[in-house]
């Protein structure tokens, strides 16, 4: 993994509205990553709203994620390599997990 600069990652458009999406991050030590989500809003091409949101994550493989999924009570439902939901393929650099909890 490597730092990554904030990127386009979709966008929606309803009406006069267009609801922008980036992403980015930056590789910390320990096997950690801040991840940077941004939100904007457009109204007629004027930008109205942004949000934009950092957070810390745990960086692991794929053999630990799904084993920690299983033993959490986790099934893997969907696996995708980037935020516009390409299917993951073995060797992509960012794995995205849609997993659902196994009812009791």
């Amino acid at each position: 993994m490597k730092d990554t600069p904030l990127s386009p990652a979709g966008v929606v458009k309803m009406g006069n509205k267009e609801f922008h999406r980036l992403v980015g991050g930056k590789i910390l030590p320990d096997k950690k990553k801040v991840t940077i989500l941004v939100f904007e809003e457009y109204e007629h091409g004027k930008l109205i709203n942004r949000i934009e949101e950092h957070s810390i994550v745990g960086l692991i493989d794929r053999q630990k994620l799904h084993s920690l999924l299983g033993e959490t009570g986790f099934n893997v439902k969907k696996e995708f390599s980037n935020y516009n939901y390409t299917d993951f393929k073995e060797g992509d650099e960012l794995l995205i997990v849609e997993a659902i909890k196994i009812s009791q």
